[in-house]
């Protein structure tokens, strides 16, 4: 675990768009979230090389769809979420 917490940087309405996904999808995207934070590796991640370079997406998924929050975590800068879709 890193001894300083990153700062999460919520880009355009990401912040508003996590809020209204379901409860157990805001659940499991905030604790990845949280894990980035801290310095650990999220459960769910994958590059975006197509978005650009250190762009990574957290994925989660209900019994109808799958939600997905883009972000760049550099070390030893903020956590910066880009968007967040379902």
């Amino acid at each position: 675990m890193s001894e300083i917490e990153r700062d999460i940087v919520w880009m355009g309405d990401s912040l508003n768009v996590l809020q209204s996904f379901p409860k157990t999808v805001r659940a499991d995207l905030g604790s990845d979230l949280r894990r980035l934070q801290i310095g650990e590796r999220p459960l769910d991640s994958k590059p975006i090389k197509t978005v650009g370079p250190g762009v990574r997406e957290l994925r989660a998924r209900d019994r109808n769809n799958q939600f997905r929050t883009m972000y760049v975590a550099k070390k030893g800068a903020e956590l910066v979420v880009l968007h967040c879709f379902i």
